[in-house]
């Protein structure tokens, strides 16, 4: 995973640094993702989704949203998931470190 959005957005938009040359497979690994990073970490995030009739092609990606109803906690404990670091989750010190006053 790399960052694809501007540091200093509050949302984070994270592409596949190797795609599997599937546009389709590549979604599927995503969305799998954001559905077990949501169901275990409460963590905001949203695979791509996307027609495959569109004409614009976007990078395939998935946004992260940290809301100020997250703690420093929920932070520290999305960052120390083994799952978010094998796959490049390390936005959230990112966030903490260049936002600590959005968890006062």
């Amino acid at each position: 995973m790399s960052l694809a959005s501007d540091p200093e957005s509050p949302i984070v938009f994270l592409k596949l640094e190797n795609s599997s040359g599937s546009t389709k497979e590549d979604l599927l690994l995503l969305e799998k993702m954001a559905d077990r990073a949501l169901k275990e970490d409460s963590l905001l995030v949203v695979s791509s989704k996307k027609s495959f009739l569109d004409k614009c092609r976007l990078p395939v990606g998935i946004k992260l949203l940290v809301s100020a109803g997250h703690s420093e906690s929920d932070l520290v404990k999305a960052e120390e998931e083994e799952f978010l670091k094998n796959n490049g989750f390390l936005f959230f010190t990112f966030f903490y470190e260049n936002f600590p006053n959005a968890f006062i």
